[in-house]
């Protein structure tokens, strides 16, 4: 017995497939709703708020040399002094490590006041 599309089942059922497939087009999604244009990203609430004001505290330094008392300085220069015969030292960091120098690099860089005012008035 044959068919009536004179073909296979197989090549039946392709068609029918193909006729489904491309006989109804799928239906196009509709344009979404007209938006107000997008506004600025709004920020973290961390960036509105102002800082709060840091406290420095007043850092104990411990000298260099035992019998000699921090005067001042900076990562780079600092000034002690030695009390009881008011002897000044001046010390450079070099690769994190405090190497005794001359007094007059300390006066270069950490100015007079420090290297007379300030050490002097950390004695009695």
């Amino acid at each position: 017995m044959k068919r009536a599309t004179g073909g296979t089942p197989g090549a039946a059922l392709l068609a029918l497939a193909a006729l489904v497939l491309f006989a109804c087009p799928a239906p196009h999604p509709a344009p979404p709703p007209d938006q107000p244009p997008p506004g600025p990203e709004p920020s973290p609430s961390w960036l509105e708020e102002p800082a709060p004001p840091v406290e420095q505290a007043v850092a104990v330094v411990a000298p260099v040399e035992a019998g000699f008392t921090f005067c001042c300085g900076s990562e780079q220069f600092r000034m002690e002094i030695q009390c009881g015969e008011m002897l000044k030292r001046c010390y450079e960091n070099k690769r994190g490590r405090w190497r005794q120098t001359y007094g007059r690099h300390c006066k270069e860089k950490l100015g007079e006041s420090c290297y007379l005012e300030l050490c002097e008035a950390k004695c009695p």
